[in-house]
């Protein structure tokens, strides 16, 4: 009698952003002045407070919010699943600043334009260049997983990080 091997299922460890490294990307926002580190810190605070992937960021189009309800509508590049998010203050104060002050002159509808001439639509490497330059990090996923984590370190339950991430099942949830 033989008994067929069995391996536990594997698990990894989601890796998200320290507490330290939270507060430097605030402190990198504050400072924030150049007309790159206006764009940096819109990224990044979208990032951090809403989740969204540097893919639909720089996607992102006039359009897409509405300043009065304070939300951002987007179909998400990735899924193709339509996402409707608050816009937390800080963001949109974020990315008000950035369109006030930085945003290069364009009749394009991107709101996040590339930092050099000739201008069109921002780059995902952008983003990851934003977290490099505020805490040395480059891979700007891990803004999404502290997003989803921080959601259920405070109690949301699993639909609510779901439908804030807009994933389809709670397959990829449950990794957090």
């Amino acid at each position: 009698l033989s008994i067929a091997p069995q391996r536990a299922k594997s698990r990894r460890i989601v890796e998200i952003l320290s507490d330290t490294e939270v507060q430097q990307i605030y402190a990198y926002c504050r400072k924030a002045s150049a007309p790159l580190e206006m764009r940096d810190s819109a990224y990044l605070l979208i990032g951090l407070l809403m989740g969204l992937r540097a893919s639909d960021i720089v996607s992102l189009k006039f359009s897409d919010i509405d300043w009065k309800k304070c939300t951002i509508s987007i179909t998400q590049q990735k899924t193709y699943r339509p996402l409707v998010l608050p816009m937390p203050v800080a963001a949109g104060n974020r990315i008000y600043l950035y369109l006030k002050n930085s945003r290069p002159e364009s009749s394009l509808d991107y709101i996040f334009l590339s930092s050099k001439a000739p201008y069109g639509k921002a780059h995902v490497s952008g983003c990851e260049e934003a977290l490099r330059r505020a805490v040395g990090r480059k891979c700007f996923h891990i803004l999404r997983r502290t997003f989803a984590t921080g959601l259920l370190n405070t109690g949301a339950g699993t639909d609510t990080i779901k439908d804030s991430l807009g994933h389809a099942t709670m397959d990829t949830v449950s990794r957090y």
